[in-house]
């Protein structure tokens, strides 16, 4: 027996209205993280959601650290 299944179903939203709603929610988690007494910088894996932290980042503050 599974632990958890994904809920079954389609969901009724365009590719545009996602990708903004993810963006948006992306975009509002890493602005309330970017609030420190110190200098703040990310470290990258090379990946996609590494990637997507700093560009957001970059857009919502001045200078990035990036290691």
């Amino acid at each position: 027996m599974r632990y958890w299944s994904p809920p079954q179903g389609t969901l009724n939203v365009e590719a545009a209205e996602a990708v903004a709603t993810v963006r948006t929610l992306v975009d509002a988690a890493v602005k309330r993280r970017l609030v420190a007494d110190v200098p703040i910088g990310a470290l990258l894996s090379g990946g996609v959601d590494s990637s997507v932290l700093v560009a957001s980042m970059a857009a919502q503050t001045s200078h990035v650290r990036t290691f």
